[in-house]
């Protein structure tokens, strides 16, 4: 079993944000066999507290994942399909990588603004020399007047 540590902060008005109150509610994706018996996707409620609480899962196997339904209060329903890996130490529910329901396999991040931006003023590629680093071509770059710490590229 991995322990799931539960920590869900709602925004406020003064930045401090606040510990909603509400459930989890957890099931299996599919009824799977463990050792010859039958474990049945019956969810159960794990409830949101303050202090943030613990609950105790399978981790995730071939072919089945979780579905996790949050209900908290002012909120509305929000559902996720989640790996949960095999963890002696506890790991945050904030960490659990979502899955595509169809496939299993993670689900891809939104691209970063900047990348989309920077495809469309010049060219770029991956420095031989430092695989950390990009090379891009055929921009001017310049200080954003608004912003010292921003920089600007146009394409040329």
């Amino acid at each position: 079993m991995t322990t799931v540590r539960i920590a869900i902060t709602v925004p406020t008005a003064d930045g401090a944000g606040r510990r909603p109150t509400g459930t989890l509610s957890w099931s299996p994706t599919k009824r799977r066999n463990e050792a010859g018996d039958l474990i049945l996707p019956a969810p159960f409620n794990a409830t949101v507290t303050d202090p943030p609480g613990t609950v105790e899962v399978a981790p995730t196997g071939a072919g089945w994942a979780w579905q996790v339904i949050e209900r908290l209060t002012g909120g509305s329903p929000h559902k996720r399909i989640l790996a949960v890996p095999d963890s002696a130490e506890t790991v945050d529910y904030a960490d659990l990588v979502e899955v595509d329901p169809a496939t299993l396999d993670p689900v891809a991040e939104p691209e970063a603004a900047w990348w989309a931006a920077l495809t469309n003023v010049g060219t770029y590629a991956t420095d031989p020399d430092d695989p950390d680093a990009l090379l891009v071509t055929t921009v001017t770059a310049q200080t954003d007047p608004a912003d010292d710490d921003a920089l600007v590229l146009v394409g040329e």
